[in-house]
């Protein structure tokens, strides 16, 4: 791996037997496969991306955010190389949601005009995890891994979309794991 690349994702749930078919269907969807399911931890591996892995709380523990955990990633955001641009080799399974030149001051993960104090307001100020964004080759795939999650019974927090004002060309779909951990999967090509 790339220095500076996020090396695997670890996830906090509340229930980790309603949480690994979740898991399972969507990271399967996504190339993952399960590689281990012990007593402490189940982990999905990618050879482009690394590891994903979910634990539990402790019986009878929840955290102060109703048990959503904390998320790390593996190998994202190792492409953009001081603002100068990106280099498209690091971007191989990365998410980076940016054009060919990363311009932090104009890029914003949220829509424009999200009303103050709504939901959405509350969670971007908040502390911790946002959300977690992973690629797709096509739109086609962003719309089949949204009719897996409908046939899931998945929580869809946006629908498959052009979401042009993140970027040109940008289509994503977002959504939640049971412990209500967003999620997004996007398409977004490069730009010259």
């Amino acid at each position: 791996m790339v220095l500076g690349a996020l090396h695997h994702l670890a996830l906090v749930v509340s229930d980790r037997a309603q949480s690994e078919p979740f898991y399972d269907q969507v990271l399967g969807f996504l190339g993952y496969h399960q590689v281990e399911s012990n007593e402490e931890f189940t982990l999905w591996w990618s050879a482009q991306a690394g590891g994903i892995s979910i634990t539990a709380l402790p019986s009878g523990q929840h955290s102060e955010e109703g048990g959503q955990g904390a998320i790390a990633t593996t190998k994202p955001w190792a492409a953009v190389d001081s603002g100068q641009g990106v280099d498209t080799n690091a971007l191989e399974g990365a998410s980076l949601s940016t054009t060919s030149t990363y311009d932090s001051a104009s890029f914003s993960p949220f829509p424009e005009g999200t009303p103050v104090g709504s939901p959405e307001d509350r969670l971007r100020k908040s502390l911790g995890l946002y959300h977690v964004a992973f690629c797709a080759e096509s739109q086609e795939q962003v719309d089949a891994l949204y009719d897996l999650l409908l046939a899931m019974g998945a929580n869809i927090v946006e629908a498959p979309a052009p979401y042009d004002h993140y970027a040109p060309g940008y289509y994503g779909v977002f959504f939640t794991d049971p412990d209500g951990i967003r999620m997004e999967v996007v398409h977004m090509p490069l730009q010259p």
